[in-house]
């Protein structure tokens, strides 16, 4: 396994987020991505600051195997507003108590798609509860399963509408 430099780290992380957003290029050619990398603990007080205004935020992590025995190494935020925190959790060795604060916070919405490896590399490497969590799986397996037949009842949560592209 090679050892990459921040730079590279930062560049690699910066294409993988370009890459699960590019379903939403109509979207990025009309905004600007402000992709911050965070590596300090001074970054992740500052970060969790701005990222406190929102009552959502979308939440994604990434790993060796995430879920039990499994290595959680990048915390992905982003903002309705486009920007995209990362969390170098290699680096940081932790979560800092202001990020644990705010994937633990009821009153900020986590909008995740599949959160349970997720949710469990959280708990079991860094006792972090993830809170208030809206899984877009869910609201996925409802559309799939009502493709070609109108669908009988509405989303158990009309808000779940505003986070997808597509209708049912």
């Amino acid at each position: 396994m090679a050892v990459l430099s921040s730079k590279d780290f930062e560049m690699k992380a910066i294409d993988e987020v370009k890459e699960h957003l590019v379903p939403l290029k109509y979207i990025l050619d009309k905004v600007t991505l402000d992709i911050v990398v965070i590596e300090n603990l001074k970054d992740v007080d500052d970060a969790c600051e701005d990222l406190k205004r929102f009552n959502e935020l979308s939440c994604d992590c990434e790993g060796i195997k995430l879920g039990r025995g499994g290595k959680l190494t990048l915390l992905q935020l982003a903002t309705p507003d486009f920007k995209i925190y990362l969390f170098d959790i290699l680096k940081l060795e932790a979560v800092p108590e202001s990020l644990k604060e705010i994937l633990e916070s009821k009153s900020i919405t986590k909008i995740m798609f599949d959160c349970r490896g997720d949710a469990d590399s959280l708990y079991g490497e860094f006792g972090v509860r993830i809170a208030n969590i809206y899984d877009l799986q869910l609201f996925e397996f409802m559309c799939r399963n009502a493709a070609g037949k109108p669908m009988r009842s509405n989303p158990s949560n009309p808000r779940m509408l505003r986070y997808v592209s597509f209708g049912c």
